[in-house]
């Protein structure tokens, strides 16, 4: 896809200490120098606070708003509804009421977790929502207040994110490997790992876009795996040698219930703004690659 200058000269990303949001930061740094990019973490913006929002965004007059913050803690959720409902429900409302005051749009990120995760093929934008655990309630309501306030606004949910830093699935793996001679892995939750670098450029490619479009796109690296297969992979690429046994998700016993498949259909972002995503292997492959660089450098 042929990338054209961005239509917007100021570009504010929330969430930008997450692992996505230090993503789209550099590589908004990297792609489009021309750019210049807020970086709001919680220390710079307090999205509990819709004043603090309206505030923020009517100061700095964004054309464009990406919206990488979210209580991402799917089993502390369930014990703390009303954290999850500020960051995930009520703040992407603020956002997108702050933003249509001043004309400017947003790109808001949102999960596959809005499924119920009883289907038999890859999720649509167009199925039905039904999310089993208060992460997705709380994501999928914020989809609906932040349309409500902005229709011009842009959901892209994806699943299963990992980076080369922060804490996530490939981190956890790593360390345990290096420490532990077995694990158990859930084997019975099939989703699409996606790498955060992909994912940001996909954003990229979405803002810089002649024709901008409005409403719920899905990105995710290609093909499908389990979580225990994710693992397995994770361990065969870094050539540590421990041990996954797979484990079904009644015997692990989370505390939150999960989509038991929540493969997402990525064929309306492809066709309305020609996005590829390439294998999750692949990506995966890449992000391992940049850890270890990352090790050396610091060891």
């Amino acid at each position: 896809m042929n990338q054209s200058p961005s239509p917007y000269s100021r570009i504010l990303v929330t969430g930008a200490a997450g692992q996505l949001g230090r993503d789209i930061c550099r590589q908004l740094n990297i792609r489009l120098p021309e750019v210049e990019v807020v970086a709001a973490s919680r220390k710079e913006l307090d999205l509990t606070s819709e004043r603090e929002i309206h505030e923020v965004i009517s100061t700095l007059q964004p054309g464009m708003v990406i919206n990488c913050a979210a209580y991402t803690a799917v089993d502390a959720a369930e014990d703390h509804l009303a954290d999850a409902e500020l960051i995930n429900t009520k703040a992407p409302g603020w956002i997108g009421s702050a933003c249509r005051k001043i004309g400017a749009r947003v790109i808001h990120i949102s999960t596959d977790y809005v499924f119920e995760g009883n289907a038999p093929s890859p999720r649509t934008e167009n199925d039905e929502t039904a999310p089993l655990n208060i992460y997705g309630k709380t994501k999928l309501a914020g989809e609906q207040e932040l349309l409500r306030a902005q229709p011009e606004s842009l959901i892209l949910r994806s699943s299963w994110l990992y980076a080369a830093h922060g804490h996530n699935f490939v981190q956890t793996m790593l360390r345990l490997g290096r420490e532990k001679d077995s694990l158990r892995v859930v084997d019975d939750q099939i989703s699409s790992p996606t790498y955060t670098l992909d994912l940001a450029n996909a954003i990229i490619s979405i803002l810089t876009t002649e024709n901008w479009t409005s409403g719920i796109f899905h990105f995710s690296n290609a093909g499908e795996t389990s979580w225990c297969r994710f693992a397995m992979e994770i361990m065969r690429f870094s050539e540590l040698d421990c041990k996954i046994i797979p484990t079904t998700t009644k015997e692990f016993g989370a505390k939150a219930s999960r989509p038991l498949y929540s493969k997402l259909d990525c064929t309306k972002l492809k066709r309305v703004f020609h996005i590829e995503s390439r294998h999750w292997q692949e990506a995966l492959v890449e992000c391992l690659a940049e850890i270890k660089k990352k090790d050396l450098n610091h060891g």
